[in-house]
């Protein structure tokens, strides 16, 4: 090994001594009293954690608010309601009305079903609405002297109809 290549060699042994120890002091590079240290900048994980936490919590409120914005009144949610089962039977009359199998008389009642399918809905169904800051909860009976059958029973969340459970024969 050669001096240049011993003094090279320490030279560089010193610096790298000074990345890991700030503290002291260096020799002859630098005036005495002058220290260069390096200050390394470490995102904690915490603050990371903390914004995520924050953002997450941001959006719930978000969604509880549209939520409660959304809720239907306890009238609108019945005609929601009455609306939702009118539908549903409308496209069940309008497949039978279209069926080509079927004869004219039953494409006729089927066709006359569909024109007074709401006013009977009214006549023959009561509808509970049971009115929640966030949602609503429904249950549409059909008027029954001995018993009574569930048309339709579910939630209204953000303003739809989310049937749950019926007891009617869907076929």
């Amino acid at each position: 090994m050669s001096l240049e290549s011993y003094k090279k060699a320490l030279e560089n042994q010193r610096i790298r001594q000074r990345k890991f120890n700030p503290e002291e002091t260096p020799e002859q590079d630098e005036p005495r009293g002058h220290v260069e240290t390096e200050y390394v900048l470490v995102e904690s994980q915490s603050g990371s954690r903390r914004i995520g936490a924050l953002v997450t919590f941001i959006l719930l409120v978000a969604i509880l608010m549209v939520a409660a914005i959304k809720n239907p009144s306890e009238s609108e949610s019945r005609k929601l309601v009455n609306n939702y089962i009118v539908e549903k039977i409308n496209d069940k009359l309008r497949d039978e009305m279209t069926n080509e199998e079927n004869d004219g008389l039953k494409q006729l009642g089927a066709f006359i079903g569909m024109t007074f399918s709401s006013h009977i809905l009214e006549y023959l169904s009561e509808t509970e609405v049971n009115d929640c800051v966030l949602f609503s909860t429904f249950n549409c009976k059909a008027k029954r002297e001995d018993s009574s059958i569930t048309i339709a029973k579910g939630i209204i969340l953000f303003g739809k109809v989310i049937p749950l459970k019926t007891d009617l024969n869907l076929k």
